[in-house]
């Protein structure tokens, strides 16, 4: 059973200057935002929601016993930003559908596509596909990967930190390989073949 702590109210004004540093970025190119994009690192406001978010995500589940609990906390996640993806991803498809897709890309866009709709394509380092639809959307994308790590990383019961560590080196050789081979399959001009 989760049980929820006190809710963390000072963080909300943490979480508006990021927002503010995020729109200052977006907006620099349209309104000059004053300078303050170029002088001020305020790129960084996407890495603070993360760490924040995390922090938030360990503050509010310090535990998850059992399968119910891992469950719960993945539905309820997935449920907060699942629906909001989706829904953006068909009204875009909507508003560009009378773009012409060329034919030597259907199946990058198909790709692309399977990518965006289960929110996997952060881990695509291709920019056709995480940057495909909903291009901001590589946020999510990776904030749900996190969702998903997430539970691995709190559990004490059977996973020291040694095991954990290992998993994670594991996971980036697993994924240096699998970027190879989709990088690989995108750069030839032929269809791909094993993958």
């Amino acid at each position: 059973m989760i049980i929820k702590p006190q809710k963390l109210d000072a963080l909300t004004s943490l979480r508006f200057f990021a927002a503010a540093m995020i729109v200052l970025v977006h907006s620099n190119p349209v309104f000059g935002a004053m300078g303050l994009a170029e002088s001020l690192p305020l790129d960084q406001g996407v890495s603070f929601f993360f760490v924040l978010s995390g922090f938030i995500l360990a503050y509010n589940y310090p535990v998850l016993v059992g399968e119910a609990d891992i469950l719960a906390f993945l539905k309820a996640r997935i449920a907060r930003i699942w629906p909001a993806h989706l829904a953006a991803i068909a009204l875009l498809v909507v508003l560009t559908a009378h773009l012409n897709v060329g034919r030597e890309s259907m199946s990058s866009a198909a790709f692309a596509a399977i990518a965006n709709f289960f929110l996997f394509q952060s881990l695509i380092p291709i920019r056709k596909v995480f940057f495909a639809f909903n291009p901001v959307a590589w946020s999510i994308s990776t904030e749900m990967f996190f969702y998903f790590a997430f539970p691995l990383l709190i559990a004490k019961s059977f996973f020291d930190w040694r095991f954990k560590l290992g998993l994670l080196a594991a996971a980036v050789v697993l994924h240096r390989w699998f970027v190879a081979k989709v990088v690989n399959c995108f750069a030839k001009t032929h269809p791909c073949r094993g993958f």
